[in-house]
């Protein structure tokens, strides 16, 4: 997921995550990964406003994404 440089600082990604994770609930989900990268500080910090929390290595297997170096989950139950 991803603003425009344009559109950051308006609320539009705490409000697009808003939205995934009442969409996924809506749609029976009972939990969300996510893969990101540590130097898209401001993403991982509103991923954890909206209670998503870091995994150990040991918690998920390994994405496709050569650059992504952080995981993260939300449980919906």
């Amino acid at each position: 997921m991803a603003v425009s440089p344009r559109h950051r600082g308006h609320g539009t990604g705490r409000a697009l995550v808003g939205a995934a994770v009442e969409r996924a609930r809506r749609l029976g989900a009972t939990r969300i990964e996510l893969e990101s990268n540590q130097r898209l500080a401001a993403a991982v910090h509103l991923y954890q406003a909206h209670g998503f929390r870091h995994l150990g290595a040991d918690e998920h297997e390994p994405g496709p994404y050569a650059r992504a170096d952080v995981a993260m989950a939300l449980d919906l139950v």
